[in-house]
């Protein structure tokens, strides 16, 4: 089992072999320390009437506002 802690953040992962897990965590550290690591713990509590409504107001605000606009009786 290989675990990687960075800046607050922990994935762990299981292998067969020390080589496989020692790659895998290298891996992952290069991943975090180069800004390329997501989390997704907020991502898996998100519904999806929630991710509709950030990205109406996110595509509204770069398209200068009325744009898109929330359908009403939802």
């Amino acid at each position: 089992m290989a675990r990687v802690r960075r800046d607050g953040k922990s994935l762990t992962k299981t292998f067969e072999t020390f080589e496989a897990a020692q790659a895998w965590a290298l891996s992952l550290e290069g991943k975090i320390v180069g800004d390329e690591y997501q989390d997704r713990r907020k991502a898996q509590g998100t519904t999806l009437a929630q991710a509709c409504d950030w990205m109406i107001a996110n595509l509204n605000r770069r398209q200068g506002g009325g744009a898109l606009s929330r359908r009403s009786g939802r």
